[in-house]
């Protein structure tokens, strides 16, 4: 089942995110970034998504596994989600 996210809540994560820039809590927000191919994942890297009006934001649980999605047009990415980025979200 699919939980849309809000563009604020994908802005706020991202404020979050810069408040910690050149701290040791820098990576906290980070999440592994996969990128759907051919009916398979591919690893991308850590990163926190891109906040746009434009994209479809919505939480997934897959197998017990949490996932943030981000959908344009064709083009479906999904994040891992962490519990610094869970709490953000409730």
């Amino acid at each position: 089942m699919k939980k849309l996210i809000e563009l604020q809540q994908i802005e706020k994560l991202k404020e979050a995110w810069e408040k910690t820039r050149g701290t040791e809590a820098y990576t906290t927000y980070l999440m592994q970034m996969e990128f759907k191919y051919k009916n398979s994942w591919s690893f991308v890297g850590w990163y926190v998504p891109f906040p746009s009006s434009a994209m479809t934001y919505y939480l997934k649980t897959i197998r017990g596994v949490d996932y943030l999605y981000t959908e344009y047009k064709d083009e479906i990415n999904r994040y891992l989600l962490n519990d610094s980025v869970k709490q953000l979200f409730n």
